[in-house]
C-alpha cells in the first residue's frame, strides 16, 4: 500500500506540475485491498500505519467507477482461461462475482461513487460510454452521450425517376 500510494502521489505531483487541466484515471484503488485480505487484516495494516478509511478513501479519490466483473452479468465475456499468464483473472465465475461485491463494499460511503453493471444494451460500448460520462459528471461537464438525427428521405429509385424525362 506504500508503494501503491508513493505511485499515486508521484502521478498526482506530475499533473499539479504541468501547468495543465489534469485528470488522473487509476485502476485499483487502495481500498481495493480491504476487498483482497478482508477487514481484519486491512484494519491492522490502517492501525499500523496509522491510516483511516476516511483518508484512503474519501479524501484521496475525488470519484470512484467501479465496473462490474463481466462474471456478474455477461458471463460469455469472462474467461478466467485467456488469462492463465496473468494472476489477476484467476477465480471461476461465482469467485469472480463474490469478490466483485466485496469490491463494491468497501467504497460505499464514499460521496461520488458509481457502479457501472453488465445490462448496457450496446454491451462493452455502452459500459464504457457509461464510464465516460461518470468521468464527465465527476468533473461537473455536460455528458458526452451519443446523439442520433434520423431523416426520411425517399427511396433512391423514386428520386432518379423524378427527374428523368419519359421516353417516347
Amino acid at each position: 500500500m506504500k508503494t501503491q500510494i508513493a505511485l499515486e502521489d508521484v502521478m498526482i505531483n506530475l499533473a499539479k506540475n504541468s501547468g495543465q487541466p489534469s485528470v488522473i484515471i487509476m485502476d485499483r484503488g487502495l481500498m481495493d485491498s480491504a476487498g483482497y485480505i478482508g477487514w481484519e487484516k486491512f484494519n491492522e495494516i490502517l492501525e499500523r500505519m496509522n491510516w483511516t478509511v476516511e483518508e484512503l478513501r474519501d479524501r484521496r479519490y475525488d470519484a470512484i467507477v467501479h465496473l462490474v466483473t463481466a462474471a456478474d452479468g455477461a458471463p460469455e465475456f469472462y474467461d478466467k482461461n485467456r488469462y492463465q499468464q496473468s494472476y489477476i483473472n484467476y477465480e471461476t465465475l461465482e469467485e469472480a462475482i463474490n469478490r466483485d461485491q466485496k469490491l463494491q463494499k468497501v467504497y460505499l460511503g464514499h460521496n461520488n461513487v458509481s457502479f457501472i453493471g453488465n445490462t448496457e444494451p450496446d454491451g462493452f460500448n455502452g459500459k464504457m460510454d457509461r464510464l465516460v460520462n461518470a468521468v464527465y459528471a465527476s468533473l461537473g461537464l455536460p455528458n458526452c452521450e451519443k446523439r442520433f438525427r434520423k431523416f426520411l428521405l425517399k427511396p433512391l429509385h423514386e428520386t432518379i425517376l423524378e427527374g428523368m424525362v419519359p421516353y417516347n
